[in-house]
């Protein structure tokens, strides 16, 4: 499983995330009490976590072979900070993002 380890309290990556599947694909991640979480794809957010403590998730329509823009912005208020996302058609079949995947954005 890849995971993004952030040093800094706030983290941000922009890249293009290009879709394996066509349909509504779901995004799950992770938070604690001192973190914030927003996941944008495509203009949509897809996760605004803020004062949450568990499990966050959102959907998003997506076409297959076609990139989107994905916007990730992850702030940790102290600690050691980490962040795992993961996707998926569904809750059975989801897997952490692929850096093959992720492209630089234009």
């Amino acid at each position: 499983m890849k995971r993004f380890w952030f040093t800094s309290i706030r983290s941000q990556m922009q890249p293009d995330l290009q879709a394996q599947l066509s349909g509504t694909i779901h995004f799950w991640s992770m938070v604690n009490r001192d973190e914030t979480l927003v996941v944008k794809v495509g203009g949509t957010t897809v996760i605004n976590a803020t004062q949450t403590n568990g499990p966050v998730t959102g959907a998003v329509p997506l076409i297959s072979g076609q990139r989107y823009p994905i916007e990730v912005l992850f702030t940790d208020g102290s600690g050691l900070a980490s962040l795992q996302l993961t996707y998926g058609p569904d809750e059975a079949r989801r897997s952490v993002l692929a850096g093959s995947q992720l492209y630089p954005a234009p």
